[in-house]
């Protein structure tokens, strides 16, 4: 009986760890899904939620391609639910919802992405040039030192 009870954990243990392995996700998969983040955020962020799938609705409580609450979709003066809406008024949506309060709004994905909790700042536009300076060279600087020393003596 033990030795049929142990063969049975062992077996058990075995396919468990099988199951484990080929559930994880390479190691790969996940800086190459990083990298898409990088080039363009919003398109990675719909593949991971919701497989690109604009009318999702899955019956979770999420909707639409970005999986929003109908709560986070009516602050943001939507009607309706977004997997009713057009692909572009929810990539709308989601920037606005981003812009708003960050890529925290979607927890499991921005952190597969590797994308930053926060908000994306606006960039700083860039400072305006400076005026060259002019420093007088030859006869003319020649006349300034004298005039700047008769004005100091």
């Amino acid at each position: 009986m033990r030795t049929h009870l142990s063969a049975a954990v062992a077996t058990f243990l075995s396919l468990a760890a099988g199951l484990l392995l080929t559930e994880a996700p390479a190691p790969h998969a996940a800086a190459s899904a990083a990298r898409n983040a990088a080039r363009d955020p919003l398109a990675a962020l719909r593949s991971c939620e919701s497989g690109g799938d604009y009318r999702a609705n899955t019956g979770n409580g999420y909707y639409g391609a970005y999986q929003f609450t109908a709560d986070a979709w009516h602050s943001l003066g939507y009607r309706g639910l977004p997997n009713q809406a057009a692909p572009a008024v929810q990539d709308e949506a989601a920037a606005r919802l981003q812009a708003r309060s960050g890529w925290s709004q979607w927890p499991g994905c921005s952190a597969e992405l590797r994308l930053p909790p926060g908000p994306v700042a606006a960039r700083p536009a860039p400072a305006a040039p400076r005026p060259p300076v002019l420093t007088p060279t030859g006869p003319v600087a020649r006349l300034v030192g004298q005039l700047a020393a008769q004005t100091l003596d």
